[in-house]
């Protein structure tokens, strides 16, 4: 944990709380695992505190395991998902 709105991510990523809107950013270059993906929606609902609040997720030149892919976060912890991008797959 890096303060009370930012939560490192096994050293790859972090999620923070800001302006009422939750902000997922990987590292680039880094590749994301099962664990790692638990580990940051473990976060989100952590600094959501219950609240179903919007997620930006910043996936620029990372590449996630097809665990990680499948995980989504809880509909009772996000109001609404976007990710930005540079490869084929967010788009």
């Amino acid at each position: 944990m890096l303060g009370s709105n930012k939560v490192d991510i096994s050293g790859k990523g972090t999620v923070d709380l800001s302006a009422g809107f939750l902000r997922l950013r990987w590292q680039p270059g880094v590749s994301i695992g099962f664990d790692d993906a638990n580990s940051a929606f473990s976060a989100i609902s952590a600094l959501g505190k219950g609240a179903k609040l919007p997620l930006l997720v910043d996936i620029h030149d990372v590449t996630h395991s097809s665990a990680a892919r499948k995980i989504f976060p809880d509909p009772a912890s996000v109001s609404r998902v976007a990710l930005v991008g540079s490869s084929p797959w967010t788009r």
